[in-house]
């Protein structure tokens, strides 16, 4: 037959399991690079999505900075929605002095100034591009070209 007293009393139990087991958080956050973790350089690409590789947006990505005559060891690609993208954060943080935005506004990383798609834009040292995302751009031929002439005018292509 069961008994139903407790084996050990309230008090006992309190004082061995004194803290919690187990902590909730109920913010979820998407876990930041430290400064001091991301090696500075000089190109900076920011994504509304992540790519990688052997991914085709990847693998087209890479053509566009082939093109420049960029490396890819040379850029750090970023979720602009994974960390804080302000731009003032985004200069301190990568040191980068071309940005490249693919599916992001000059809005997005509160830039003090506005400009459209394709237009290259300097600002506090820094030359920005916006345009529409990688997968809008691989599959128009308008916003490709559109895309190169900027890309040609920036890096004197």
């Amino acid at each position: 037959m069961a008994t139903t007293e407790p084996l050990l009393d309230l008090n006992a139990l309190k004082t061995l399991f004194n803290q919690s087991l187990y902590s909730i958080d109920h913010q979820v956050k998407t876990p930041v690079r430290r400064p001091e973790d991301v090696v500075k350089k000089k190109y900076l690409v920011l994504m509304r999505d992540s790519v990688a590789p052997g991914d085709p947006l990847y693998q087209f990505l890479t053509g566009i900075l082939n093109a420049c005559k960029i490396a890819v060891d040379e850029t750090n690609m970023v979720n602009a929605f994974r960390e804080d993208a302000s731009y003032q954060t985004l200069a301190e943080r990568y040191g980068a002095v071309f940005v490249m935005m693919f599916g992001l506004e000059a809005a997005d990383l509160q830039l003090p100034v506005y400009f459209p798609h394709f237009q290259v834009q300097p600002h506090n040292g820094i030359t920005y591009i916006s345009s529409p995302e990688l997968a809008i751009i691989e599959n128009d031929k308008a916003a490709k070209q559109k895309l190169w002439q900027s890309l040609k005018k920036a890096f004197s292509l």
